[in-house]
């Protein structure tokens, strides 16, 4: 749909563009992503299917792909048949898609070979199945998207024009400019134009200059046009703006805030509102074209599972760690406080099924050791306690008068 080449260039070459890419894709992705299922056998299986194929290193790379050229690949070989998967990010500027007049993909080309004359045997058919294409800010019914730098092109250029414009003259002229006049009207001294070229020539850079020596017919004054810098702050500060909008990357996150006070939380509330919905353009993608074919090869075709991503910076964690707490100590039934249990430990970085498998182990050895019987109304292994002796009439149990001892006898 237009240049991949020169939005790859500025990811290259231009650090403000590459920095806001990677910090979207932080901010998505974390530290991966993981499966969330009640059935336990299930999050095994597709985790270590993951594992194998190194499926969570190349989540990273085809996110980049997407939020730069519109449009990231990832190739899973033998996705469908079963076999040990292989997974690799595919360059998006080597794809194309191939569509019938309804719309439908019935094709995916890649070709690597020279742009001023096609071969046909540089063109490597891929598999449909196997290719999983993430389209970002897609148009319509287009086959690719857009991404989030093209519509910002225009931007950028007058960012850097600017940019280059202000460090141009900075590098020219280091202090005030100068104004050199030769010759001599009166004398009737008039110079050549080659010394006046010559003398103009040595002028251009003045950063290492500090004394001159002229002449009695030279004659040298500075021009006063103000600090030069301060003619670009505004211009500059205004693309820097415009591409924060364009982006939608808060100021605050670019080193900048100066919006109203309490801007940086709005604008970080709904950054993180667009990340969130960037994980679920991903997690639909992969659950319809990978996740739900493993399920139906471990036989879980219709269980319920969730693609989660752990992107939560620390302070959300303790938010959310002290609202699970609360729940807990609140009141709760057992399959909540355990799926509570799980959530934190993972928060935590904390195996969850070691330790289940330990508190098995240990209920295990509890009801291994031998058993003392208790007393009725004592439970098993309770410490042997002495019968209470009752009394063998009412009198024991009145207290003795004054001066009177009453003792245990029949009565007559």
């Amino acid at each position: 749909p237009f240049n991949y080449d020169e939005v790859e260039g500025l990811m290259k070459k231009f650090g403000l563009v590459n920095a806001i890419v990677e910090k979207i894709t932080d901010f998505t992705i974390g530290k991966g992503l993981y499966i969330e299922s009640e059935d336990q056998d299930l999050v095994d299986g597709l985790e270590e299917r993951m594992k194998k194929c190194k499926l969570k290193y190349f989540i990273r790379p085809w996110f980049k792909e997407g939020l730069s050229k519109g449009s990231g690949y990832i190739e899973i070989a033998g996705l469908k048949n079963q076999k040990e998967n292989k997974a690799k990010t595919i360059n998006a500027s080597s794809v194309y898609i191939k569509r019938d007049k309804y719309g439908n993909i019935t094709g995916i080309n890649q070709y690597n070979g020279s742009e001023n004359r096609i071969v046909l045997n540089d063109i490597i058919k891929l598999n449909i199945d196997e290719v999983v294409q993430l389209n970002i800010n897609k148009i319509g019914s287009n086959a690719y998207g857009y991404g989030i730098i093209y519509s910002a092109l225009n931007i950028i250029d007058n960012f850097l024009s600017a940019q280059k414009s202000m460090h141009k003259l900075m590098k020219r002229k280091a202090n005030s400019p100068i104004h050199v006049k030769m010759g001599n009207i009166e004398k009737d001294d008039y110079p050549q134009q080659a010394d006046i070229d010559a003398y103009g020539s040595k002028l251009t850079y003045m950063n290492e200059v500090t004394e001159w020596v002229t002449g009695p017919n030279v004659e040298m004054k500075i021009l006063d046009f103000g600090n030069i810098g301060d003619k670009f702050t505004e211009i500059l500060t205004n693309d820097y703006k415009m591409m924060s909008y364009a982006f939608q990357v808060p100021e605050v996150l670019l080193g900048e805030d100066r919006g109203f006070s309490g801007s940086s939380e709005v604008q970080m509330d709904g950054f993180r509102l667009l990340c969130k919905a960037r994980q679920d353009e991903m997690t639909q993608v992969l659950k319809e074209k990978v996740f739900d074919v493993w399920a139906e090869q471990i036989g879980k075709k219709d269980v319920d599972y969730e693609i989660c991503f752990d992107s939560m910076t620390d302070s959300e964690k303790d938010k959310r760690l002290m609202s699970y707490k609360e729940i807990i100590n609140g009141g709760s039934s057992a399959g909540l406080k355990k799926a509570l249990e799980r959530k934190i430990a993972y928060l935590m970085d904390i195996d969850y099924d070691e330790i289940e498998k330990d508190n098995e182990e240990n209920e295990k050895k509890m009801q291994q050791q031998p058993q003392v019987p208790g007393q009725p109304g004592q439970e098993p292994n309770a410490p042997y306690q002495e019968p209470r002796k009752e009394p063998d009439n009412e009198i024991d149990n009145e207290p003795e008068a004054e001066g009177v001892k009453i003792t245990n006898m029949a009565v007559l």
